[in-house]
């Protein structure tokens, strides 16, 4: 019985000196709270390589280093939405079949959040008020905007995902200018992101403005005489270049335009906004015995948007905006072809109408 009694104490006193020899964590731990009241997060960092320099000295084996990094972990129970006053579980494990499971305690410490942000509350109509909206791209074919509140940037781009902002309706459908837009808040989302509490359940609605916008028509443009004026000036060098005789002249014809048109050869090409203006090199000369030759080319401009002024820009004024900048497409159509009524027909099946009259109404009157 005293030999039982001796064996039972030795392994007490075993375990107590084991014990005595593992060390504590806790001053290794670095733990922060940050987000606002309510909905907070913790974040716990265990710092291994001051753990690595108290266990081994500066000169750990990468097998003692290993040891500490895959044999200890951290875990947190209730690291989200949390309020101040509330106490964070933190656990450091130690693997038992780690090299470090002698030295280091498995333990668990207890800690009070404090730090978080007081949340505002806020009504549907206040929260509209708050919203900083920008509409980029064409009117009729651009995606939903991006919204901003208080600077924290809310991508409101489809009915899925955790967005704080859905749109309540589907976006298959592009947006334009004056189309109000409904969106359903998340209400969690709103006030982890921005600290704004929500008071009701109320739809928020935007009408979209601000968009780029295709012309319906050339009238629309208002710096319709510069277009034309740039047109005019690239026919004339180009005719100089030809160094024709005298007896050809330079002849402005009808102008055409297209709002929009789809072309489908193998793959789907789509133009908008094309104003073509169509120029003849006319042989004057009149001789039983030379044939008269005629050649006619159309000028074009692509991608005609007008901003909310009706102005197309012309140059682009940083190296952002080149996609917007409007280029002369010079002689980017050589008809050949015998009469002007055959250049004519050929636009018309390319869904361009004539506008002549339209433009220098337009033109007369801006």
């Amino acid at each position: 019985m005293k030999k039982k009694l001796l064996r039972l104490g030795f392994v007490a006193l075993s375990v107590l000196v084991l014990t005595a020899c593992q060390m504590g964590t806790k001053e290794y731990l670095s733990v922060s709270f940050k987000g606002y009241d309510g909905y907070g997060t913790a974040t716990v960092s265990l710092d291994r390589e001051e753990l690595i320099a108290k266990l081994y000295g500066k000169d750990a084996t990468d097998e003692e280093q290993d040891a500490v990094h895959d044999g200890v972990s951290v875990s947190v129970d209730g690291s989200e939405a949390l309020s101040n006053g509330d106490k964070v579980k933190v656990t450091v494990d130690v693997d038992k079949e780690s090299a470090v499971a002698s030295k280091i305690k498995s333990e668990t410490y207890t800690y009070d959040v404090s730090g978080l942000t007081e949340t505002t509350e806020i009504s549907s109509q206040d929260l509209v008020k708050k919203l900083a909206v920008t509409y980029t791209g064409i009117s009729g074919q651009a995606d939903y905007p991006e919204i901003s509140i208080d600077s924290t940037i809310l991508y409101p781009i489809g009915e899925n995902g955790d967005d704080i902002l859905k749109p309540s309706a589907s976006n298959n459908t592009p947006i334009s200018n004056g189309d109000m837009i409904a969106f359903s808040v998340e209400k969690a989302e709103l006030a982890m992101n921005t600290g704004y509490v929500l008071t009701d359940d109320k739809e928020i609605s935007l009408e979209v403005s601000g968009l780029d916008k295709i012309p319906d028509t050339v009238s629309e443009i208002k710096n319709l005489a510069d277009l034309l004026a740039i047109a005019q000036e690239q026919a004339e060098k180009d005719f100089a270049e030809k160094n024709l005789t005298s007896q050809y002249s330079l002849k402005r014809h009808h102008i055409f335009y297209r709002h929009d048109y789809q072309e489908t050869k193998g793959w789907k090409n789509s133009y908008y906004g094309d104003l073509a203006i169509v120029y003849e090199y006319v042989n004057a000369k009149e001789d039983s015995f030379v044939k008269t030759s005629t050649d006619f080319y159309v000028y074009n401009f692509s991608k005609l948007i007008i901003d909310k002024d009706g102005i197309v820009t012309l140059e682009a004024p940083s190296e952002l905006d080149k996609d917007k900048m409007v280029k002369l497409s010079a002689q980017s159509d050589h008809f050949y072809r015998d009469s002007i009524d055959d250049v004519y027909a050929s636009l018309t099946n390319l869904e361009y109408r004539d506008v002549t009259t339209e433009v220098e109404s337009a033109v007369n009157r801006w």
